[in-house]
């Protein structure tokens, strides 16, 4: 029996095409990061008949934009949120990278080390012969895809269970040290440190090397050091079966007409759809074990960055060292390297980091692209995006149209939320960025700017009598005005219209607000909101 798609599905993503050319527009030439993306997304979904996506924005260090498309749950109709969780696969590598580093910048780690004379306890199989090349790899071969292992020649044994639990007479699927011990026996396929080969088995090493280091689980240490800083609290090591499906957790659909597959887990029926019994995830935490949100791994990829915007969980020397070029024979006279977890290209003084990833049911990427990336942009503007579905295509041409689709999405923005007086919007007065402190929300009233051409409008007694006090609001509707400002809002005036920005779209008074706060009135100190029979103000910010 083969995987089939409903009609809903394919029904849904056409409507959501549909939606691009019925939206209001309120210029042409003022395309929102979200515009853009509707431009692009679902219709990238349609033809590569994928049911869900999220995608999360950020320029210049800050997140712009966070938008989910289409269902995480085909049969229960459950739409993707911003909160969804998705595997991400091989973009878990820059994260275990940033552990290493981490680890490295602690003085607890020399990458230089031997890796096998860390994990001095992973005995090889009895009557195994050692490939004596392994005493040789260090932490940089594995970081870098140096060690020796190479998947066109030999199998992936991230991907090898039943045959590694037969040949160890252990129940399948085998858990990472019987995948490092039944290893430890098998020839390299060449000498480590000589040249390139993608290993996912290399960042499984990784893994074990973090836990014997710091005497916690790869997962504590990374959430502890390298994602709580980053403030990507929602990610999580994922699990292998449905059953297994945390509550935000989408569902993950193989390619249509993708065959069954034999079940790797003893309990279950012979034949599964890959994405649920085909592979092990559990042994793979460190080399595609996350699930995250877009925004979290967005978050992730913004604290090592080196924009200011966000304060860097790693040195600056640190993060130089992460994407400088291996000194690799392929690699010295080329413009694009593998670094230390990240694909890097060359791009004048500066660099393109990227990753991608792919599981059965599963298709992500991640792009941090430089300040001078071609004409179309200003040169001070640097671009961070990730994408995430819950099914990859079967042909892998999909990455390639993939990466020149969000390019292309990205390039066609003309109106950034935080756009200047005098840019693209005109009209407008600049707003409310990123708070953590939901007091700020409701700070004092400011005053026109003297170059808008709302300066000369009144704000009558009756408007300010009707903005509320922060003191006055429930905990619940502070809750809820906080997770909405955690973008940007701008107030303009259109012929004798008023009305608002939020998170790119425009809002007049009496609509709806992110499809939960009434937009009562608008005035130049704010827009008043109802929340759940209750009033506040969502004051503006001159910065």
């Amino acid at each position: 029996m083969k995987q089939q798609r409903t009609p809903k599905v394919l029904l849904l993503i056409l409507l959501m095409s549909a939606a691009i050319c019925s939206q209001d527009s309120y210029a042409p030439q003022m395309v929102t990061p979200e515009e853009s993306f509707l431009k692009v997304i679902p219709p990238l979904m349609a033809k590569w008949d994928i049911p869900g996506a999220s995608v999360a924005l950020a320029r210049n260090g800050r997140i712009v934009m966070s938008q989910a498309y289409g269902l995480a749950d085909i049969a229960g109709e459950v739409p993707v949120t911003r909160d969804s969780l998705f595997r991400i696969a091989s973009v878990s590598k820059p994260i275990t990278s940033a552990a290493i580093l981490k680890l490295y910048e602690m003085g607890l780690l020399d990458l230089n080390a031997k890796v096998f004379d860390i994990l001095n306890d992973m005995r090889p199989l009895p009557g195994a012969s050692v490939d004596p090349r392994l005493a040789d790899i260090t932490i940089l071969d594995l970081l870098r895809h140096s060690g020796g292992w190479d998947r066109d020649i030999s199998p992936d044994p991230m991907f090898q269970s039943a045959r590694i639990a037969q040949r160890m007479d252990i129940p399948s699927p085998p858990a990472s040290r019987d995948i490092i011990r039944a290893m430890t026996g098998v020839p390299l396929d060449f000498d480590p440190g000589s040249r390139y080969a993608y290993s996912n088995f290399g960042y499984c090493l990784l893994g074990r090397i973090i836990e014997k280091i710091t005497g916690m689980s790869y997962e504590g240490f990374v959430t502890a050091m390298i994602l709580s800083p980053a403030g990507a609290t929602g990610m999580r090591q994922g699990h292998s079966l449905q059953a297994e499906r945390g509550g935000a957790e989408v569902t993950y659909y193989d390619y249509p007409g993708a065959p069954l597959v034999r079940n790797i887990f003893p309990d279950g029926p012979e034949m599964v759809p890959a994405p649920y019994g085909s592979f092990a995830i559990e042994p793979c935490d460190a080399a595609g074990g996350w699930l995250a949100s877009a925004t979290d791994l967005l978050r992730f990829l913004l604290s090592i960055d080196k924009n200011a915007a966000t304060p860097d969980i790693l040195e600056e020397a640190t993060i130089r060292l992460m994407t400088s070029r291996p000194p690799l024979p392929e690699y010295q006279q080329s413009t694009s390297y593998y670094a230390l977890g990240w694909q890097i290209r060359s791009i004048g003084d500066d660099a393109e980091w990227s990753h991608t990833g792919g599981l059965p049911g599963a298709a992500s990427l991640m792009v941090r692209m430089p300040s001078i990336h071609g004409k179309w942009r200003q040169p001070s503007e640097e671009i961070s995006y990730v994408v995430l579905f819950n099914s990859q295509p079967a042909d892998t041409s999909f990455y390639t149209e993939l990466e020149a689709a969000m390019h292309r999405a990205v390039k066609n923005i003309s109106y950034w939320p935080s756009d200047a007086p005098g840019s693209t919007l005109q009209n407008s007065l600049p707003l409310m960025t990123r708070y953590r402190n939901p007091q700020r929300i409701f700070d004092n009233p400011i005053e026109s700017s003297p170059q808008s051409p709302l300066a000369a409008a009144e704000t009558t007694d009756a408007e300010r009598s009707s903005l509320v006090e922060p003191e006055k609001m429930s905990a619940s509707l502070q809750d809820a005005m906080l997770r909405m400002t955690l973008s940007v809002i701008s107030l303009s005036d259109s012929q004798g219209e008023r009305f608002v920005f939020v998170n790119g779209r425009k809002y007049f008074e009496g609509s709806i607000v992110e499809g939960n706060y009434f937009l009562e009135h608008v005035t130049l100190q704010g827009a008043l909101l109802r929340y759940q029979g209750e009033q506040a103000v969502l004051r503006l910010d001159p910065r």
